[in-house]
């Protein structure tokens, strides 16, 4: 009998690891493209407001001239 248990738990477990493997993967492709995504999108909001403080500097210096 214990042989019998220990039959199925390893058959349970060939069978639940590809899935669970592939599970993981997904998420973790999925957040790393989320991550990606929205990486990308707090770099051009950096470059704009590093522009605008450029632009707001140029105005200013033609202000003083």
């Amino acid at each position: 009998m214990n042989n019998n248990i220990q039959n199925v738990i390893t058959q349970i477990k060939d069978e639940l690891i590809p899935i669970i493997k592939t599970v993981v993967q997904d998420e973790i492709k999925t957040n790393i493209e989320d991550f990606m995504r929205q990486s990308e999108l707090r770099a051009k909001e950096l470059s704009l407001i590093e522009r605008i403080i450029r632009v707001e500097e140029e105005i200013k210096a033609l202000k003083e001239i």
